[in-house]
């Protein structure tokens, strides 16, 4: 199969987003073949670091009564209150054992050229009931891995659901945004006053975005003032390109506010930007190329439920296959805006963290799965 044809088989009719697919078509079709090199512009300066990347921890302990002890608000049904109780079985079975193991090799990972590490939001379980057990998760969360990746590498975080879920107590939200702001000020080296924030290491640009309470003016005002930056990382809980999943519509602006989601992706893709989210738990890949750019995204998962998740075992290669697990109309449709410039999917259950090493030679992730102490897989996202 020639790389034009793999890209038609890849394609849709319909489609929103249409590849350019004439005989004199000047895009590098190189882009559209998993992990082949990609050309470097010439004009890229120099600075190579890496970055260590958590998914969703979901910090809790056992007993329930540690954190949860005023656990149900007058809002949860009973269905919902036994899927949550359920929850803190999961999570704190997982901080006994699995994760503590999964830190000390994120730690083992580290190297001399790290310069922070990344957990992409659900830091915390939440459903406390209580502002201030709800504060006492947050800071014990924060410190313990923290104090796991060596105690003196920042760590930076994005705001999940989880992190401000706390049942009828309403001031939680605002709690937990301004102990975060406080917690990055110091992580960053920069003041930080909202949970939409940016900075630039070195060349790059990192923008953090607040996936409950986004902010398009903050995100395209960073693009515009450092549009010449090497690399430009958007780092959110809930994704951008959809995942094929019953979530499908967890992304940002991702529910009814399709003129913000539309113009974000726009945004995006006219900046050549690389995603990190997470939320899923699940490991992923997506990319999408079209005549406006490209957009390339990862979704990190460290929700190590079963010793099994430590290997890579894709559920997904193959780019025409995204979209294939939606059973309704409405999450057919929804991802049929973005199947058809799908270039690069992998899907699997798989648990770990990433390392991204960044240079003038590209931006690659390095996936450890469990408490592994080398990469099983790698993928190339610039």
């Amino acid at each position: 199969m020639t790389r034009r044809d793999w890209i038609k088989a890849s394609l849709c009719a319909g489609a929103a987003f249409p590849l350019r697919l004439s005989a004199d078509d000047p895009v590098n079709l190189r882009m559209r073949v998993p992990n082949l090199p990609l050309p470097v512009p010439a004009t890229r300066q120099k600075g190579t670091y890496s970055v260590l990347i958590l998914g969703d921890t979901h910090f809790d302990q056992s007993p329930e009564t540690v954190y949860h002890a005023a656990y149900p608000g007058s809002d949860v049904s009973a269905s919902l209150e036994a899927t949550q109780r359920a929850e803190f079985v999961r999570n704190g079975e997982m901080w006994a054992n699995r994760i503590p193991r999964l830190l000390a090799a994120a730690a083992s990972a580290r190297q001399s050229d790290t310069a922070f590490a990344i957990q992409v939001g659900d830091l915390i379980q939440g459903d406390c009931n209580n502002a201030t057990v709800h504060a006492q998760m947050a800071n014990d969360a924060f410190t313990a891995i923290k104090t796991s990746l060596g105690g003196n590498l920042p760590l930076r975080l994005v705001v999940g659901n989880h992190d401000i879920r706390n049942g009828a107590n309403n001031s939680v939200a605002s709690d937990y945004r301004t102990w975060m702001n406080g917690r990055m000020t110091t992580e960053t080296g920069q003041s930080v006053s909202s949970t939409n924030f940016s900075y630039m290491q070195g060349h790059d640009l990192w923008i953090h975005v607040d996936f409950t309470s986004p902010s398009l003016s903050m995100i395209r005002s960073a693009l515009t003032a450092h549009a010449d930056a090497r690399y430009k990382f958007l780092v959110t809980h809930g994704p951008v390109i959809p995942s094929d999943c019953g979530s499908y519509n967890w992304i940002l602006y991702g529910r009814s506010e399709h003129t913000n989601r539309r113009a974000l992706r726009t945004l995006l893709l006219q900046h050549d930007v690389i995603v990190i989210a997470g939320h899923i738990h699940t490991t992923e890949l997506e990319e999408v190329v079209t005549d406006e750019g490209r957009i390339t995204q990862i979704i990190a998962n460290s929700v190590w439920t079963r010793e099994a998740l430590a290997t890579i075992s894709p559920t997904c290669t193959i780019p025409s296959n995204y979209g294939a697990l939606q059973t309704t109309v409405e999450g057919r449709n929804y991802l049929a805006e973005y199947r058809p410039a799908i270039v690069r999917y992998i899907r699997s259950k798989a648990a770990g963290f990433f390392r991204l090493e960044v240079s003038d030679r590209g931006v690659l992730a390095h996936f450890f799965g469990g408490d592994s102490s080398i990469p099983m897989d790698t993928w190339r996202l610039r």
